[in-house]
């Protein structure tokens, strides 16, 4: 199987199911992201700085995924399509990495070429490629991440055992730590590696665990001395507390078995089984025959995960026993390093801060480094089906099988990418009406926008958008040329989907309110002019803003 002929396949697939994400629209984060970049221009920070400010928290330190951020808001701006384009092409890179891995350790192109694929088109794992603001981080560290394993399979298994395989993987390994710390689990998975392909010679571990041990004191090194000598501009939404050591012993062994089963199985359908789980065996928890989706989407939940994963593992059990009896050594142990680098995947997330770090479900972008494991072992689990039905004269099946798990999860895919479309449409010509109408800010300017429609759970009414309106509008209104002072976007002020408030500096003011109450208390307390204030109200029937400045004013 031509290696050109995959990369063609893969590309023209993955743009015929994700053709449709360069015509959505920014998300959430990555308004905050847009606001950092323009602080740190705004203060004239040097790159050094920029790079290694704890801007957000003290704990994240991913000086590339901030480079390469910055450098793609310099250069693309606000025009959401390149970030797409950008977003689809990392994911193909990585699907032809994850191929390349596959090949190496399982040693059959066809097999391969599945992992590859399930990766490709994988709905659990899209979101990292779907929400741009997480594709530099997630998606780049991911793409250092196959590299590194790549040349480290390269030097385990291959005849002469290069050393400069192991010091390119090793570093590709460090560089991928500088985009997302969720790769800090291959500190453990480089020696279990080793141990599952070079059992007879334990003693020459030390091969690995010299360098590892090495950079494990660099990394820790200067993770310390950014702690220690940083200045983090700290904001309420992220000055959170870690978990205690019970919590982490809690979550060690209830985050691997949800990585694990999630990885293989979609949230809708964990949540469908969770709620006859709960209809059937709590019925205390349902009113009006509706299970307590609080009750479904925790305890039911986290009881599905756990069956699941005991399903699973009993399923790789005897594809092990398979392969051993067809004496297909290389298959048998990739199940067992696949079911090491799913689990070990799930550490890093015991280490999330706040409420946060209390999931059942777990989110997508969390799971795709991960899906290289579940990838590889859905290859195995499609290969072992199609031998099997062979001797039936029923391999058409397992064919068809495969063929109708990758269109359910492209099916997927595309139906939440045209959803997004939709929304995009709504909430770009939301800010497009506002500018238009107002193009210019006064010294003092302050957007009052009132909702007839609660969005995502909340009871607040709010326009649709999953982030602050407020700081969306700071950073839309610097872009078109309303040049305002680097204090605006200092502790991610009006970032919080329900923020409301006004700030004074630098001879500017600038202020988002929904609640008229709000607004007449910032008025009187900063003596705001009803000039400088710009109203409007949301339609959510047409998806029409409604300008009622004049009536707003005129209540002032």
């Amino acid at each position: 199987m031509n290696s050109i002929l995959i990369i063609i396949f893969y590309t023209a697939l993955a743009f015929l199911v994700f053709g449709k994400l360069p015509f959505t629209f920014f998300l959430q984060d990555e308004w905050v992201i847009f606001g950092s970049a323009l602080y740190w221009d705004k203060t004239k920070l040097t790159i050094i700085e920029q790079l290694f400010t704890h801007h957000q928290q003290i704990t994240h330190m991913i000086p590339f995924a901030r480079f390469a951020a910055l450098y793609e808001f310099k250069i693309f701006g606000l025009n959401f399509t390149p970030y797409g384009l950008v977003s689809i092409g990392l994911h193909v890179v990585n699907a032809v990495l994850v191929f390349w891995l596959a090949n190496t350790l399982l040693k059959k192109k066809w097999i391969s070429f599945l992992a590859g694929l399930f990766f490709l088109i994988n709905f659990i794992s899209s979101q990292a490629v779907v929400w741009v603001a997480t594709t530099i981080g997630t998606v780049g560290s991911t793409t250092f991440a196959l590299s590194s394993l790549i040349f480290y399979a390269k030097y385990v298994l291959g005849p002469k055992q290069k050393r400069v395989d192991l010091m390119v993987s090793l570093i590709l390994f460090f560089i991928s730590l500088g985009f997302h710390e969720r790769t800090l689990f291959l500190f453990i998975f480089f020696p279990i590696f080793w141990l599952v392909y070079q059992k007879n010679s334990i003693g020459n571990i030390r091969r690995v665990a010299m360098p590892l041990l090495f950079m494990v004191i660099t990394y820790i090194s200067l993770r310390v001395f950014l702690i220690v000598f940083s200045q983090p501009a700290l904001s309420e939404s992220t000055a959170l507390t870690g978990p205690s050591l019970s919590v982490f012993g809690i979550r060690l062994f209830s985050n691997s078995y949800k990585v694990f089963t999630q990885s293989f199985m979609v949230e809708s359908f964990i949540i469908r089984v969770a709620e006859i789980l709960v209809g059937l065996g709590y019925p205390q928890f349902v009113k009006n025959n509706t299970p307590d989706p609080f009750i479904v989407q925790s305890v039911g939940v986290d009881i599905i995960s756990f069956l699941g994963f005991v399903l699973i593992i009993g399923i790789c059990i005897l594809l092990v026993h398979y392969f051993r009896n067809t004496k297909e050594f290389f298959l048998k142990k990739s199940i067992y390093l696949s079911l090491a680098f799913i689990l070990l995947s799930s550490l890093p997330l015991m280490a999330i801060s706040g409420k946060a770090g209390y999931f059942s479900l777990v989110d997508g972008r969390y799971q795709y480094i991960t899906s290289i494991g579940s990838s590889i072992l859905l290859s195995l689990f499609f290969y072992w089906l199609y031998r099997a039905l062979k001797k039936l004269h029923l391999s058409a099946l397992a064919i068809l099988s495969a063929i109708a798990f990758i269109g359910v999860h492209g099916f997927f895919i595309r139906t939440y990418l045209n959803s997004q479309v939709q929304i995009g449409v709504v909430r770009k010509s939301i800010l497009d009406k506002v500018s238009t109408t107002y193009p210019l800010l006064s010294r003092q300017a302050v957007f009052y926008i009132e909702s007839d429609t609660a969005y995502y759970g909340l009871s607040d009414k709010i326009l649709p958008f999953q982030t602050g309106l407020g700081q969306v509008l700071l950073v839309w209104y610097d872009f078109k040329g309303q040049r305002l002072p680097a204090c605006m976007f200092q502790g991610q002020f009006l970032y919080q989907i329900v923020s409301e408030g006004y700030r004074e500096c630098d001879g500017r003011g600038f202020g988002y309110f929904r609640n008229l109450s709000n607004l007449e208390k910032a008025v009187v307390e900063h003596n705001i002019s009803s000039e400088s204030i710009f109203a409007f109200r949301y339609n959510s029937a047409t998806n029409e803003l409604i300008d009622i400045s004049d009536s707003v004013r005129a209540h002032f």
